[in-house]
């Protein structure tokens, strides 16, 4: 049987709502079969709740369907790990565990976050009594950065910061910012476009040329791409002026074409409308959609929205909407013989809205 709490993948806030306690600890061994994981928590500090358990260890049995495949045979296994862990109640005086790293599904290293051995200190030490979320981000940092942390893979911090927004968060990524490590900075640049921080843009085109041999810069794309939607005049020239310097056939140039085409602004226009003639289709088609959804009074496209499709509920008031706008509205790619006609009647009206330029 599969824990239930086990499916649920979400950031830190999430995670800090559901757990009965929250407590930072060490496992020296553990036992794992195929349908369960066994092993101790000797517990350093409690985060939050109370564990009421003698000489501060915790007994956890958990659930789950083991990854054997990757992990080799069951048994105990004799291996030292230190992390936060997000303690739910089990079944006869036992504790179970959420599982806040969903890519590590089915083994051990998916039911704690890394944690630094001592309390965190530095730029990332919290006052007692600080809120819990708060908390756990620079307990989370401080993890992140440690010794004991033996995923380099830096999507599980992005994963646990989620859509967190608080002076903690941003406090860490603009101390990653500044640690002069690529790797740090591109997570960092990552977290402030998810966030559409002020000044992510400039940071961006200072880093453009180290990302082209970094692994994370897939990471910048997806977060350039899917969520960096700042509708201010000021950010749009500035991601305007740093398309214009990229290569065309570059994925961060696309991700921000993608995602001027997404905010539906006046001031993303005259950069639109120039990408009617462009020879790649990809950025005609972009064209066609941020143009047609500006004039249709559609809402900014966000990651939300377009799950939900509500982006093509293009209810907003426009001045510009009108029957044949409504009819030439394009938010997909279509074959050449459907792009032409759209490509010219949005020449059109642009060429008619002399006001926009």
């Amino acid at each position: 049987m599969v824990s239930a709490i086990s499916l649920n993948a979400a950031g830190l806030d999430y995670f800090a709502k559901r757990a009965e306690a929250i407590v930072v600890g060490f496992v020296n061994s553990r036992t794992e079969s195929a349908n369960e994981v066994s092993f101790t928590i000797n517990v350093s500090r409690v985060l939050s709740g109370s564990v009421n358990v003698p000489a501060l260890t915790v007994s956890v049995v958990h659930p789950w369907a083991r990854a054997g495949q990757l992990l080799g045979p069951a048994g105990t296994i004799d291996q030292p790990l230190f992390g936060i862990w997000f303690l739910a109640r089990g079944g006869s005086g036992t504790w179970d565990v959420l599982s806040p790293r969903p890519s590590w599904w089915g083994t051990i290293l998916g039911l704690f976050i890394p944690a630094s051995s001592t309390p965190p200190s530095g730029p990332y030490v919290y006052a007692a009594g600080a809120p819990i979320v708060d908390a756990l981000v620079n307990e989370t940092a401080a993890g992140f950065l440690s010794a004991t942390n033996e995923d380099s893979n830096p999507r599980w911090i992005l994963g646990a910061f989620d859509s967190i927004d608080t002076a903690s968060v941003r406090n860490v990524l603009a101390t990653l910012a500044a640690s002069g490590d690529p790797k740090l900075e591109a997570i960092a640049l990552t977290g402030s476009l998810e966030r559409t921080i002020p000044g992510a843009i400039s940071t961006l085109a200072a880093l453009l040329p180290s990302l082209k041999n970094d692994p994370n810069e897939a990471l910048v794309v997806s977060a350039l791409r899917d969520s960096s939607r700042d509708p201010t005049p000021a950010s749009i020239q500035q991601l305007v002026w740093f398309v214009a310097g990229v290569p065309a056939d570059c994925d961060i140039r696309a991700a921000a074409v993608r995602a001027l085409a997404a905010i539906h602004t006046k001031e993303t226009l005259p950069f639109l409308a120039s990408l009617l003639s462009s020879a790649d289709a990809t950025e005609q088609e972009r064209a066609l959609y941020g143009l047609s959804s500006f004039a249709n009074g559609c809402p900014i496209e966000t990651q939300a929205n377009a799950t939900s499709m509500a982006f093509l509920q293009c209810t907003g008031a426009s001045p510009y909407k009108t029957t044949q706008t409504a009819a030439n509205l394009a938010f997909r790619a279509g074959t050449p013989e459907q792009e032409f006609p759209l490509i010219s009647f949005w020449q059109g009206w642009w060429n008619d809205h002399p006001e926009l330029h």
